[in-house]
């Protein structure tokens, strides 16, 4: 397995603008209003399909800190044969 790059050291200025973008991400899911507990987990599904698991143990832990379920977590992957999402969240 080979070790995980540090973006922060590797291209500082990339990181940077990552944290820029992070942060007009939350801006726009604030001013939607959408939930902060869902606007985790809509990070968390992204990072289940493109496999990081570095990404999905940070989602779930900022998951479980706002507030989610471990059962909302836990079914994620198969939300749509669940009852654990209300109308608008699917």
């Amino acid at each position: 397995m080979s070790e995980r790059i540090n973006l922060g050291k590797s291209a500082p200025k990339l990181y940077q603008t990552l944290v820029s973008l992070d942060q007009l991400a939350s801006e726009a899911v604030t001013s939607a209003g959408i939930a902060e507990g869902f606007s985790h987990l809509l990070v968390l599904r992204a990072s289940q399909i493109n496999q990081c698991a570095y990404c999905v143990r940070v989602h779930a832990r900022d998951a479980l800190a706002s507030g989610e379920t471990i059962d909302r977590i836990s079914v994620l992957p198969a939300w749509r044969e669940t009852s654990y999402f209300n109308e608008k969240e699917c």
